[in-house]
């Protein structure tokens, strides 16, 4: 799919339509070289608001580069390297005057600083121990012959102990846990080398060590996992009354919404099934989602975008046609806000939408005002929505 530079910058800006954001979100969508392209202009965007002058000479050379590296179905179409260059050079020159004028939001909205989530967990171990974790708090702790290290915004499980040693502290497995909060995630590597992502409000138990013939943990929330490959231990994610079982791949399941579970396979293949429903396992293949509603005796399948419901998992947000309830839900649960609607229809209105889940918030809700569907107003940590 061809996508025009005046789109791109728009989008980057925080200026782009309704349209233009569903043109944009199939464009980048699942190809790695639009994303590290993408990534590389916003942290040029943001150098450049301290710039007087950006070389244009530099501008045409990084754009041809990227132009020749993608395939030529995937390349953007352009009239010229100059125009393309000019583009940027304006808008470099004006992105600081947009910001110390405030006009990146609409006169409605009053402005002040609502921070994004960060990188920030509960541990609790086994013995009922807690410790905070954060990105800028290095940690070692020992605790029944298990080695931790929080470090690098990330936490470690090394374990020294033989399983198979009947004798072993932990022959009587007990679970740990991490508990993600609002505005917060975290990730890790269990025992096992298995790498964990926990998004806002979620968490996971897991033992030391893995134990016996499988290797399972309980989940709430919304969890990435890149299970290591073991032919002889399956992997078992237990939430609520569903079960899913693999052997080594990448998934996503989340389970925000009561009574609905929904699993997302990125690659490999993974089983799912109730608990308490004899015969009701499916197996699931990459790009699709199995949703487990309680008052559905089966669990569905269907086709999904993979990079849009794993988008969280690297930092963004990719909104496909998306009630605008919905959206905000997300929203709420990583920026400090509460929101509030004063026609209730408005809930059911729909955008596209790619959003960085660094940008401040100003810049986010000027996402929804360009499209001239709804009014927001903001005061103190409450949003006000209506119609237009």
């Amino acid at each position: 799919m061809d996508i025009e530079w005046e789109i791109l910058s728009r989008v980057i800006k925080g200026k782009s339509s309704d349209l233009e954001d569903e043109k944009f979100i199939e464009w980048y969508s699942g190809k790695r070289k639009q994303k590290n392209f993408i990534k590389d202009v916003r942290s040029f965007y943001a150098l450049s608001e301290d710039r007087e002058y950006v070389s244009e000479e530099h501008i045409n050379k990084e754009w041809k580069k990227f132009v020749r590296s993608v395939s030529p179905l995937h390349r953007i179409c352009y009239c010229s390297i100059k125009v393309a260059a000019s583009i940027i050079i304006v808008c470099c020159l004006t992105v600081s005057f947009w910001y110390i004028n405030k006009k990146i939001l609409s006169p409605e909205i009053v402005v002040e600083t609502i921070n994004s989530g960060e990188h920030k967990a509960m541990l609790i171990l086994t013995d009922g121990s807690r410790y905070v974790l954060s990105s800028n708090k290095d940690k070692v702790i020992e605790s029944n012959g298990l080695l931790i290290k929080n470090k690098n915004k990330s936490l470690t499980f090394e374990s020294g102990v033989d399983v198979n040693n009947t004798d072993s502290v932990i022959y009587e497995q007990k679970y740990n846990t991490i508990r993600v909060p609002r505005f917060g995630e975290y990730n890790l590597t269990l025992s096992d080398g298995t790498k964990v992502w926990l998004n806002a409000m979620s968490s996971l138990s897991f033992p030391n060590v893995f134990k016996g013939d499988t290797r399972e943990v309980k989940v709430e929330g919304e969890v990435y996992f890149d299970v290591k490959h073991n032919p002889d231990k399956p992997f078992i994610v237990l939430c609520n009354n569903i079960q899913v079982k693999v052997l080594g791949t990448e998934f996503n399941i989340r389970s925000y919404e009561k009574n609905k579970i929904a699993t997302t396979l990125v690659n490999g293949k993974v089983e799912m099934n109730y608990l308490d429903k004899p015969g009701s396992t499916v197996i699931l293949k990459p790009g699709e989602q199995g949703l487990a509603e309680s008052e559905k005796p089966k669990i569905d399948i269907s086709k999904v975008n993979v990079s849009s419901v794993t988008a969280w998992k690297s930092g963004e947000f990719l909104f496909e046609n998306r009630r605008l309830e919905d959206i905000m839900k997300e929203l709420s649960m990583w920026y400090d806000i509460n929101v509030f609607y004063e026609n209730l229809d408005i809930k059911n209105e729909r955008f596209y939408a790619y959003i960085n889940r660094s940008d401040d918030f100003k810049k986010v809700l000027k996402k929804f005002e360009v499209t001239e569907k709804i009014n927001i107003r903001v005061k103190g940590k409450n949003v006000i929505i209506s119609k237009k």
